[in-house]
């Protein structure tokens, strides 16, 4: 799980990253926790870490509103939960879809309440994380959108695009044991979850990529497709049907 601290507070920064390694131990969490003493160097982190968790501090320098703001321009995924000394800024940070909000000073049981809600939301089981090898980055199944290999490398694109070293047989040995997973080419495997539409030999995804299908198994490339939309469907009436 990777965490961003913000706080231009050396001290109130150095003690949450303290509680924090302390907290996701107890938990058994694998984190990987970034300090941030302004938002320009998170930003510039932002297109190519991706964040589970961002930690703000409400008054930092530029103010935690305007930095959250650009936080969400980019992205929608990370939970937000900002920190303070004062409670004065309620609706305004829950307007950019803080998670939480802990005054300061910040004790250990208030954030492990914080974590605990967190992994409760993300349904841990139910959406694993691939890990990005030689960065000890985390990423959730679902925000995967596409894979796909660049010379000797491959090329992860999520809210972020991140390049790393992996044959292409062994990320197949990895996600193709979840059904959301699809190779539709020779070096291309998408998410169908982010997938727009399949026209003709063309597969649309989400952010508007376009990839070709393979030319000799197109076709069951899109049945393949269209089980899965179906499938995911009937899943979803049934959990509505017994009121889950």
């Amino acid at each position: 799980m990777n965490i961003a601290v913000i706080d231009d507070n050396k001290v109130d920064r150095d003690e949450l990253i303290r509680l924090l390694g302390i907290v996701c131990r107890e938990a058994d969490i694998s984190t990987d926790i970034r300090s941030y003493g302004n938002g320009e160097q998170f930003l510039k982190d932002l297109s190519v870490i991706p964040f589970s968790i961002v930690f703000m501090d409400i008054y930092m320098e530029p103010d935690g509103i305007t930095l959250s703001q650009a936080l969400r321009e980019y992205s929608i995924r990370p939970f937000l939960v900002f920190t303070t000394n004062y409670n004065e800024h309620y609706a305004e940070a829950f307007s950019v879809h803080a998670f939480d909000y802990l005054l300061k000073p910040i004790t250990q049981e208030r954030l492990r309440n914080v974590i605990n809600d967190i992994v409760k939301t993300t349904a841990p089981g139910t959406d694993p994380a691939f890990v990005i090898p030689q960065k000890n980055y985390l990423i959730l199944y679902s925000d995967i959108r596409y894979i796909y290999s660049d010379a000797n490398y491959l090329i992860l694109v999520s809210d972020t695009q991140i390049r790393f070293r992996m044959t292409f047989s062994d990320l197949k040995k990895k996600l193709l044991n979840d059904s959301r997973f699809l190779v539709i080419n020779r070096g291309v495997m998408v998410n169908m979850e982010h997938v727009r539409d399949i026209q003709g030999i063309t597969c649309i995804m989400d952010d508007d990529a376009t990839f070709p299908l393979n030319s000799r198994t197109h076709s069951s490339i899109y049945q393949t497709y269209i089980r899965w939309q179906f499938e995911r469907r009937a899943a979803m009436l049934s959990k509505e049907g017994n009121g889950i």
